[in-house]
């Protein structure tokens, strides 16, 4: 199973969003987790409702930590409890834990979600719960639940202690981007990871990533000399490791003209595709990529960031359905 970690913002909501109307996502193999970060929950309701409809399992974080919702501790309750909290729910709230979480913490999480003992819990782990109350109290839940799942931010969460939770179901999450300060300054392809082939050798249940944003946050980019365009693929010559392609403007010098800037990185995007027509997953994402080739559009980076996402989404979909 595939948890990939989204950004409550405008197009990482739509990402998610357009692949769930398109019937591009396989519910059995993806279940996406949306970070609120956002007052305005609008966009992140409608979102959740389309997931519900198409009946794909998924998450939101019940206290995010970043974004305009950080310590706003019921507004997120409030909106899964009067629209999402059915009898048999596709949507699931999801408890970051860590440092400072507390047994009060886990305690309301829990009743917040249901009194019944059976229902899914799902605890992301982005350190170490240092609490000894806390652990034990999900360490106890593991032991008595076994839809209880944990999240492990691999960076930020050891071995042995994951072996804490060894009753429960395993996720492990990595932030396989390698982010540049400078879209110049990206190579041609860098590794990004080979959980996807060897998660199950490792005992886990299940995977996630940032997808090419990464789990760093900024509230918004600013103007870029340079314009870089990111796809994903699985290379079966190097025994189907993931690797993440860039794709860099030319004309860097200064700001202006980012229209240019994308065509000229479109344009070596669109050669690479079609000297490598295996290499490549082409699945909707792609083909709006060369939609946007042929008519010479420049819809926004925002717009283009969303197709990169949604094309990271798919490959490793199309790949776990062919497992």
């Amino acid at each position: 199973m595939y948890y990939p970690i989204l950004r409550g913002k405008q197009f990482e909501l739509a990402a998610i969003r357009d692949l769930a109307k398109a019937d591009t996502l396989r519910s059995d193999k993806v279940f996406p987790i949306i970070e609120p970060v956002r007052a305005n929950l609008s966009t992140l309701q409608r979102t959740l409702e389309v997931l519900e409809s198409k009946g794909i399992s998924s998450g939101f974080i019940f206290n995010p930590r970043v974004g305009e919702l950080v310590q706003e501790d019921q507004t997120l309750s409030t909106l899964y409890q009067e629209h999402f909290a059915a009898s048999d729910p596709v949507i699931h709230p999801v408890l970051v834990v860590g440092g400072s979480t507390n047994a009060d913490d886990i305690e309301s999480y829990r009743y917040s979600v249901s009194s019944e003992d059976s229902r899914p819990l799902y605890f992301l782990h982005d350190s170490a719960v240092e609490d000894a109350q806390a652990l034990s109290k999900l360490v106890s839940l593991s032991a008595q639940n076994s839809q209880v799942v944990h999240l492990f931010e691999d960076e930020n969460t050891s071995t042995l202690y994951r072996r804490k939770f060894s009753d429960a179901q395993w996720i492990l999450l990595q932030d396989g981007f390698i982010s540049e300060e400078r879209n110049k300054d990206y190579k041609d392809k860098d590794l990004f990871t080979d959980l996807h082939v060897v998660y199950e050798d490792l005992k886990l249940s299940g995977f996630g990533d940032y997808q090419i944003v990464g789990s760093g946050y900024r509230e918004s980019g600013g103007p870029a000399y340079a314009v870089a365009l990111h796809l994903t693929y699985i290379d079966p010559a190097q025994d189907d490791v993931m690797f993440v392609r860039h794709f860099v403007s030319d004309s860097n010098e200064t700001f202006a003209d980012p229209g240019n800037k994308f065509s000229e990185a479109l344009d070596k995007m669109i050669t690479f595709l079609d000297k490598h027509p295996v290499l490549i997953y082409e699945g909707k994402a792609v083909a709006e990529f060369r939609d946007l080739h042929t008519r010479g559009h420049f819809p926004g980076l925002g717009f283009v960031k969303k197709l990169s996402i949604q094309h990271h989404i798919e490959l490793v979909d199309s790949y776990l359905s062919g497992k």
